[in-house]
């Protein structure tokens, strides 16, 4: 296969979507698809072409069972048809999931420090509230008086 002009020399490992299709057998829409999915790393050029790495896509293309390399006509986007093998499937969740779980431990996390700030800051407003009233008290009727009702 010829390298593709639009890419530059450091890329000379890379394909493009249609060459990624036309090298694996399988149609554009699906690489784009796996692309979409997360199932094909891919990456953008300064063009804003999406290409993957050669080894990208035969490691991709190993865990694609036989009985699914064939494509579905008509098919909705999101058919397993051509998809790479339900471990990787799962693989994906799981990164997922525990991409979520850290998210929702870093959110609680958050939550309690947040917690206790606040019962820091209604700790000083009481503490302030009561020096206010003791000042308050002490002035009967002066200065600090005519200077809050002002």
């Amino acid at each position: 296969m010829k390298p593709d002009k639009r890419l530059s020399k450091e890329d000379n490992d890379t394909l493009t979507m249609s060459a990624a299709a036309k090298l694996s057998g399988k149609s554009v829409s699906t690489i784009r698809r796996w692309i979409d999915d997360g199932f094909l790393p891919a990456k953008k050029t300064q063009e804003g072409w999406r290409v993957v790495a050669h080894h990208d896509l035969m490691a991709t293309l190993s865990r694609v069972p036989q009985d699914a390399s064939r494509e579905v006509k008509g098919s909705r986007p999101g058919a397993t048809a051509g998809y790479p093998h339900e471990s990787s499937l799962i693989a994906v969740i799981e990164a997922s999931l525990k991409r979520e779980q850290e998210a929702l431990e870093h959110e609680r996390r958050m939550s309690a420090e947040l917690r206790e700030q606040n019962k820091t800051l209604q700790s000083e407003l009481l503490k302030l509230t009561r020096e206010m009233q003791a000042m308050l008290s002490k002035d009967a009727g002066g200065a600090l008086s005519r200077w809050l009702r002002s």
